[in-house]
């Protein structure tokens, strides 16, 4: 379960706490293949703070009710868990939930045939419960192919690995599509797979992970015009109070931890409203870290 939340009554940097939570399937025998498979995560890399760094260029001065800087964005925290517990820590927060957004995504993993026309490939199927941000998502991570489906196969024709997400957004008082970038990007990269697969009598033991396979490291950065300034991670209120809203997904640039042909892409942009061209030139040059 994911939230990005600013506290109440504070003039620090906002803070947030982002959880997820895994599910874990086995696909059983069938079509002549057999397996011991074992779908997991490695929690220790879903419990995290990022402090997100101040974006590019001068503050301007500020009168957000939050205290943060016009270019400063809030925190997100990520843990892992069960469905009881996630839960538990969500109500926890009390009053704080209405300052917060929040999402929670389940994710199952499963060894399985492929589809008869695509027999080389594997599956990554996200599915978000709010129809405005499933675009969104379809471009940053299938349309992409920031996991390349080819990759999911064990044995050609025989078995692959299939993915499902499904995100449920239960609050979105802004940002709600950083919280979801950098959310899909960890659950993904937490996958780990063990498997031991009977095809024609003999056993092939394959042992995979996710994080392997995935080629870029995206993230989403966006901001509101209001009154003449330019607001980084706008609150829900912010954004209704905009004269211009941007937000833009890009891939991050880091180092040799995976493929770097695809280092500084821009993956997804959107823009409403009114703004000078150089205003706008110079604002996607700082959201891109572009001196």
């Amino acid at each position: 379960m994911y939230y990005k939340e600013t506290s109440e009554n504070t003039c620090e940097k906002g803070h947030g706490t982002a959880r997820e939570q895994s599910g874990r399937r086995e696909s059983d025998a069938s079509d002549g293949v057999q397996n011991g498979s074992t779908c997991g995560w490695d929690n220790n890399t879903l419990h995290y703070t990022i402090n997100r760094e101040k974006i590019t260029g001068t503050p301007g001065i500020s009168s957000r009710t939050d205290g943060r800087d016009t270019n400063q964005e809030r925190s997100i925290s990520v843990a892992a868990g069960n469905e009881g517990m996630l839960l538990r820590k969500y109500l926890a927060l009390g009053k704080n939930i209405f300052y917060s957004s929040a999402a929670m995504i389940y994710c199952a993993v499963e060894i399985k045939r492929p589809q008869q026309e695509k027999p080389k490939q594997g599956s990554l199927t996200i599915h978000c419960n709010e129809k405005y941000i499933q675009q969104e998502l379809d471009k940053i991570f299938n349309r992409s192919k920031i996991l390349p489906l080819e990759t999911l196969s064990i044995i050609p024709k025989v078995a692959v690995i299939s993915i499902k997400l499904d995100i449920s957004v239960f609050h979105d008082k802004g940002g709600i599509l950083e919280i979801l970038t950098e959310g899909i990007y960890k659950t993904l990269m937490g996958i780990t797979v063990e498997e031991e697969i009977y095809h024609q009598n003999k056993p092939h033991r394959i042992s995979k992970s996710i994080k392997d396979l995935v080629q870029f490291y995206p993230t989403t950065v966006s901001c509101a015009v209001v009154n003449g300034s330019c607001l980084y991670d706008p609150t829900e209120e912010e954004s209704q109070a905009a004269s211009a809203r941007m937000v833009i997904t890009h891939t991050k640039n880091i180092g040799g931890e995976t493929n770097k042909d695809r280092t500084g892409d821009i993956l997804y942009w959107s823009f409403s409203g009114s703004m000078r061209y150089r205003d706008l030139q110079s604002t996607l040059k700082d959201a891109l870290c572009i001196k």
